[in-house]
């Protein structure tokens, strides 16, 4: 299955438009961490380590600090000098890059720091900016910036964080800036830092340092690639033996049916699709079901519902994520999703909707998002749920309608006809936090007779089978336990040699 590299702008965006151009400057189709393997130095020529870069086969890389402590108690890691640009030829200049954080997965003690620093006109050192990250006594990541005393952050949802430098010229004097931003936005920011510099005599930014990773892990720098979901054809959907039915009405169209027998949960379970999934190692996993929706043709009680199961390492089920559909009093067509409370929205016009499920491996961990697509645009979205651990998710299992209870059936298409308006596969954007916190990690729940979901996200009737082996019935999530630690709010650090 072919791969595309997501940019990390075009796969976090949401509100890009309430994102100020000044601190996020660039939305092109590129991560923003734009830098190479090959940009990062390791070392130096006096011999100084600066820890590793490896790269991942997700597109991603791990940057860890030297084994070597110094005396500020910090372990240097990578830097890289590539891509700098000049305050000479321009009043502004910056640069991002794209940092997997997950506060549940740091230890206590454990903490990173990024500096950049600006050149003079000779070349030579001036000044820099120092940003601090810890895990903090309350569970979250907290964040200071040396230069700005009165600025402060806490990252408490795991994510892919952009961190933004800035340096600008005014008046004759240079000023800093630093961002924080994820795919809704902006997260926190310091005001404009007045570097006490004259303009005249500043040049080029000098490097962008990790100057202290003190995480056992490393960490996870870039976005992953966005594999492209596998086509679902009418044949590749397996109904029978209390699995429902599957018309063909062409290569490209199927009506897909429940099955007669009414479940003790009032569902009738529909066909599913077990094959033909991506794996998490090599990025995003995407699977995409295109379904012709009216909620006019729909009748009173009329429902159904989709999962999605991910697999463990060894091949067999670990969770998944189920979302219910029902015809409601108001004439259109409710949805939720057992895992994410906070989830809830309308369907009230007809046409072919795109149910999409993504598996997004974030550091060492791994989230599940639900959206919901029609002509291109997103219609709604999920939070972001934690699934599992990097280290324990293999890829998807199956896609299954679990409870198809509409007399005429789903109408499911393989590719989205082209008088139907744009592909949805084509819009990857999203709506909603990053938050792996918030929702059940017991991901108990069934779809219900009514329609609507309880506290858990996996379906109650029988599940598909898959070849020597059974499933659990709730999978829980890995939960770090928080310790107490006392943070410095700023912490000296040395600067390159």
């Amino acid at each position: 299955m072919q791969s595309k590299k997501a940019s990390c702008k075009a796969w976090q965006r949401v509100c890009a438009a309430a994102v100020s151009v000044t601190l996020l400057a660039s939305l092109s189709l590129m991560s923003a961490s734009a830098w190479t393997k090959d940009d990062w130095n390791v070392g130096s020529a006096s011999g100084k380590d600066y820890g590793s870069v490896t790269a991942n086969a997700d597109g991603t890389y791990t940057l860890k600090g030297a084994e070597e402590q110094n005396s500020d108690n910090s372990h240097c890691g990578p830097y890289t000098t590539a891509g700098a640009k000049s305050l000479v030829d321009s009043d502004r200049i910056s640069d991002e890059i794209d940092v997997a954080i997950n506060p549940s997965s740091m230890t206590a003690g454990e903490k990173f720091a990024l500096t950049v620093s600006l050149n003079g006109t000779d070349e030579q050192y001036k000044t820099e900016l120092l940003v601090n990250f810890w895990k903090d006594n309350d569970g979250s990541v907290a964040v200071s910036a040396g230069l700005a005393p009165n600025f402060s952050a806490k990252i408490t949802k795991a994510g892919i964080y952009t961190l933004a430098y800035g340096f600008s010229k005014a008046d004759g004097k240079v000023y800093a800036d630093f961002t924080i931003s994820d795919k809704n936005g902006t997260v926190a920011e310091t005001e404009k830092i007045d570097l006490n510099l004259e303009a005249a005599a500043c040049g080029a930014r000098g490097y962008v340092w990790f100057s202290d990773i003190s995480v056992a892990s490393g960490l996870t720098i870039g976005c992953p690639n966005v594999q492209d979901a596998p086509i679902l054809k009418p044949s590749d959907w397996v109904s029978g033996e209390g699995y429902g039915s599957v018309d063909v009405q062409s290569d490209n169209v199927a009506v897909l049916k429940g099955s007669d027998e009414l479940n003790a949960d009032n569902s009738h379970s529909g066909p599913y699709v077990k094959g033909n999934g991506n794996l998490l190692e090599n990025g995003v996993v995407t699977d995409e079901v295109h379904v012709k929706l009216d909620p006019a043709a729909l009748a009173a009680g009329e429902k159904f519902s989709l999962t999605a199961s991910v697999n463990g390492t060894d091949g067999t089920y670990l969770t998944e994520f189920l979302v219910n559909f029902w015809k409601d009093n108001d004439g259109a067509i409710s949805v939720q999703a057992g895992v994410d409370p906070s989830f809830a929205t309308q369907l009230t016009e007809g046409g072919i909707y795109t149910l999409r499920y993504e598996f997004i491996p974030v550091g060492d961990q791994v989230l599940a998002r639900f959206s919901i697509v029609k002509d291109g645009k997103t219609v709604a979205t999920t939070s972001d749920v934690t699934v599992g651990a990097a280290d324990e998710v293999q890829g998807r299992g199956y896609i299954w309608f679990s409870d198809i209870s509409v007399a005429d059936g789903l109408e499911v298409y393989g590719v989205i006809p082209s008088d139907e308006g744009e592909s949805s596969s084509s819009d990857t954007s999203t709506s909603s936090d990053t938050d792996s916190n918030t929702s059940s990690d017991t991901n108990a729940g069934t779809s219900s007779g009514s329609g609507t979901s309880s506290d858990s996200g996996t379906s109650s009737t029988s599940k598909p089978s898959q070849t020597g082996d059974s499933f659990p019935a709730v999978f829980v999530s890995i939960m770090a336990i928080g310790a107490l630690i006392t943070a410095a709010a700023v912490m000296v650090k040395s600067k390159r040699d």
